[in-house]
Parts: structure tokens; C-alpha cells; sequence
């Protein structure tokens, strides 16, 4: 998360400091729409990977039947939601098995080799995640997640000092943003 911050200031620092400053003109819009592309995904990542990292399945889970979400929805979300953590993981595994072999270790080395990076990265990946995605819906469809009963739960989803701080710091900062247009 802190790589992700490091480039997110990056980007923030060379939009203040030193945008329409390049002397190439392509360099320059290239690095400002990069710039909007990663600002735009910043925080929702950062709080998808807070998400994923602070709460269990069940409880989310249990969330989205509390508002009221379409079952298939909920099937779909409790799969992603495991799903993105373990294919982090298999990439990291496929990595490493590449390396043990002598397979792109130099950093630029998929640039220099798209196809062989289709053929050692993409292609098991691929297949270890058509695979996981399988075995992820089968587990949720075995605890029962699509019954059509009224489901129960024995998680109690309640509010804590902490997330009521967040909703008054994050609307004092909308109120404040507001404020000073």
C-alpha cells in the first residue's frame, strides 16, 4: 500500500510542480493522463484492499443481505471478494517458479518479449484462475448462500467508535471541500 501512495504523490508532485514543463509535449500529456488514470483508481483500490483486508466474507456477507441485495449479487461479490487476494498470491507463485528457471528476471524483459510473457505468465494464469473462480462458487453455493429460505446469520453487524469517527471526518471534509468552492 505505501508503493501505491509513493506513486500516487508522485503523480500529485509533477501535476503541481512540473506539469507543461516538459519540453516534449507527448511526454508530457503522456505523464498527466497516466497521472488521471492512477488518481482515478487510487482510492478505490486503497479501499478495496482495506476492505479486503479488515473483514471476513461472512460479514460482508451478512451486509449485503441486510440492504437487500439480489442473491445472484451476493454470489458474485463473496467470490470476488476471495478471488482478487488468491490470485495475488498464484502471481507471486508463477513468478517465482519463472525465476527458479532462469524466465524473466530482468525487469524489462517481458517488454522485450511480449509473446513469451503470454506463454509463461498469462496462459497459467489464466487457467489458475478460471480454476479458482470455479472452486470459489462451488464453496459458496455449499454453505447454502443461494437457499431460498430466509437466510440467518450469527454475526450481529454494529457500528463502532471508529466508524462513527470516519462518517464525521469524511463529512467534514466533504462539507469543508464544499465550503471552499
Amino acid at each position: 500500500m505505501s508503493r501505491f501512495f509513493g506513486i500516487y504523490l508522485f503523480f500529485t508532485a509533477y501535476e503541481v510542480f512540473f506539469a507543461h514543463t516538459v519540453t516534449l509535449q507527448v511526454i508530457d500529456s503522456f505523464l498527466l493522463l497516466t497521472a488521471l488514470m492512477f488518481k482515478t483508481l487510487y482510492f478505490p483500490l486503497c479501499a478495496g484492499m482495506a476492505l479486503v483486508s479488515s473483514s471476513k466474507v461472512s460479514e460482508l456477507i451478512c451486509f449485503l443481505r441486510s440492504i437487500k441485495l439480489p442473491k445472484k449479487m451476493i454470489i458474485v461479490l463473496a467470490v470476488l471478494y476471495r478471488f482478487f487476494p488468491v490470485l495475488l498470491t498464484d502471481y507471486k507463485l508463477i513468478k517465482n517458479s519463472l525465476r527458479m528457471k532462469g524466465i524473466g528476471v530482468s525487469r524489462g524483459y517481458y517488454l522485450l518479449h511480449p509473446i513469451k510473457f503470454f506463454e509463461y505468465v498469462f496462459v497459467p494464469y489464466v487457467i489458475i484462475s478460471t480454476n479458482i473462480a470455479n472452486e470459489l462458487s462451488v464453496s459458496c453455493l455449499c454453505r447454502g448462500i443461494d437457499n431460498e429460505e430466509k437466510p440467518s446469520s450469527y454475526i450481529e453487524l454494529k457500528f463502532n467508535k471508529i466508524d462513527y469517527l470516519t462518517m464525521v471526518v469524511v463529512a467534514s471534509a466533504f462539507c469543508f471541500i464544499m465550503y471552499m468552492r
